[in-house]
């Protein structure tokens, strides 16, 4: 998930109260993959997740959803994750990343700066 989270950040996460719980594009996911590491990605269509830089893709039915992140800590400090408008652009070109060709060095660039604003925010 970097830029916007990073190695070391502490996360609250909201725990799903059942498995099968709806899970909606553009939000950020705690989850537990195929070799049982615990990973935070972010939603990107009805069925895919990746993390904000990586050309990865998990898909929703090759993953467990333990719950939704729903805030981190900066220096300390708590902040509450508000899914707006700078997630669905995060959204979109994390989901170019994943296509990779030409376009994939611009959609980096553009979640460095989307990424590092919104954590900072």
């Amino acid at each position: 998930m970097w830029p916007f989270l990073r190695d070391g950040d502490w996360v609250d996460v909201s725990l799903f109260s059942e498995k099968k719980e709806k899970t909606k594009v553009g939000n950020v996911y705690l989850f537990m993959d195929s070799e049982k590491e615990w990973i935070v990605h972010r939603k990107i269509d009805s069925s895919s997740f990746s993390g904000d830089w990586s050309c990865c893709v998990e898909k929703k039915n090759e993953v467990e959803v333990f719950g939704e992140i729903s805030s981190f800590y900066l220096n300390d400090k708590k902040k509450k994750i508000k899914n707006g408008k700078l997630d669905y652009l995060m959204t979109f070109f994390s989901k170019k990343i994943t296509k990779k060709g030409n376009s994939v060095f611009f959609s980096r660039g553009m979640i460095f700066i989307l990424g590092s604003i919104k954590r900072f925010l």
